[in-house]
């Protein structure tokens, strides 16, 4: 039986900042057929801010970046890079860094970044990784999530399915 948990936000607070970033994302791209097709979309991608190295799976029709040390992947780039080399961005998942803190409303939770813009919502959490992010609520302990970026009018939201303790 699933939990009915809130939406836990993600807002970026730069007047205390704290270390966060999205350092991998893969993006699904539709109608990535050839090389030249693959070429076209690694040059845009390179153009992103913070992406350092780019992969592209022809055969499973995927796109891969890398951010730069210490830099973070603005995934909403991500996206309009695609579009701009001509294809339709799918699924993208993410990698992300940060630590958990109380949000504004009661039961809401954050991830604080410092070097991205903007903010995540996360939605569909497991119990699992529910009770993992309330161990790491009060501690001054860096996680790292990894899931699914959801789209929606209000932007992008993340369905996270992974949580780790990051090790120093």
């Amino acid at each position: 039986m699933r939990l009915v948990w809130k939406p836990l936000l993600l807002i970026l607070l730069l007047a205390s900042p704290l270390p966060a970033q999205v350092i991998k994302a893969t993006v699904a791209v539709d109608g990535m057929a050839c090389p030249f097709c693959g070429y076209g979309i690694e040059k845009r991608l390179l153009k992103v801010d913070a992406v350092e190295k780019v992969t592209i799976d022809l055969v499973a029709g995927q796109a891969r970046v890398i951010a730069e040390q210490g830099q973070s992947i603005d995934v909403q780039e991500v996206r309009r890079a695609v579009e701009k080399a001509g294809f339709t961005p799918g699924s993208l998942d993410i990698e992300v860094t940060g630590r958990v803190v109380a949000g504004p409303k009661e039961g809401d939770l954050q991830l604080r970044f410092e070097n991205d813009e903007g903010s995540l919502l996360l939605v569909d959490v497991a119990d699992e990784i529910a009770l993992r992010l309330l161990e790491f609520l009060r501690g001054d302990i860096p996680v790292t999530l990894r899931g699914e970026i959801r789209w929606s009018d209000a932007g992008p939201a993340l369905s996270p399915e992974h949580i780790e303790e990051v090790r120093r």
